[in-house]
């Protein structure tokens, strides 16, 4: 009874173990489907489970498993792991998918479209939970033919495994012709808000006798001319005193008859 007993609390702590693993691998789980097979066998008929499990990182990481078990909790736990063995990189651009795609597998046909930002996912239960694993948020899908959850998923997976990044394709085809790759593309401007254009070059200041900081426009205010010299040098002139009512009489009477 002891053996016993120590061999159950063994297999505790390894599922427990299992659950911390999942938890911790930064991988969303998602249960498409789950169905009842039934064998006959000479006693009777046999019942078993059959769950459809699929995975991802939501940054272009997705796998999906089939697991097999006679309860529920085993079959999805077995779909987890063999999911997470059969983990593959798919190329996503930005929050949609590079191009449209059609995939075919078995009898069932999905066709994936790019959408704009704001759009959403459009899919069926078995396409949407492949492409919200790959981190797409907005996308168009039309599942054709057949709809075996089954086949459904791996004709989703096989068309993101269709995509290529645009600009792979064009460095590829630039060094099919004997050209130079394309660059790698600049970095994003930084957190704190700093542009990558370039720095106007700033003014000279001079200081007057006051002490007072000027620069070349304000020495000579905003009419003053810019004349330039023989030698081609720009010099600024102040403008010339307006004549005022006041001053004229001055020199009326400074004249005399």
């Amino acid at each position: 009874m002891t053996l016993g007993r120590t061999r159950g609390a063994r297999g505790r702590t390894r599922e427990r173990q299992r659950d911390a693993d999942r938890e911790s691998d930064g991988l969303t789980e998602s249960v498409v489907s789950i169905r009842r097979v039934a064998k006959t066998v000479a006693g009777g008929r046999r019942f078993t489970f059959n769950a459809l499990v699929v995975v991802g990182d939501g940054n272009g990481k997705i796998g999906y498993g089939l697991g097999k078990a006679a309860e529920v909790p085993l079959a999805v736990q077995k779909g987890g792991a063999i999911a997470r063995r059969s983990l593959i990189d798919v190329a996503t651009l930005e929050s949609s998918v590079p191009q449209q795609v059609v995939s075919r597998f078995g009898g069932a046909q999905v066709l994936l479209r790019p959408a704009a930002p704001g759009t959403g996912v459009r899919a069926s239960a078995a396409v949407r939970a492949v492409v919200q694993a790959a981190g797409v948020r907005d996308i168009l899908t039309k599942s054709q033919g057949s709809n075996n959850p089954i086949n459904v998923v791996q004709a989703t997976i096989k068309g993101l495994q269709m995509m290529r990044d645009p600009r792979e394709t064009i460095s590829l085809r630039r060094m099919v012709r004997g050209e130079a790759p394309l660059p790698e593309a600049q970095p994003e401007p930084t957190a704190n808000g700093a542009s990558s254009a370039p720095a106007t070059a700033e003014q000279p200041v001079s200081r007057d006798a006051s002490g007072d900081s000027r620069t070349p426009e304000d020495a000579g205010g905003p009419d003053a001319a810019t004349v330039s010299s023989d030698s081609g040098e720009a010099t600024t002139q102040p403008p010339e005193a307006e004549a005022t009512p006041q001053a004229d009489e001055a020199d009326s009477e400074g004249a005399g008859p």
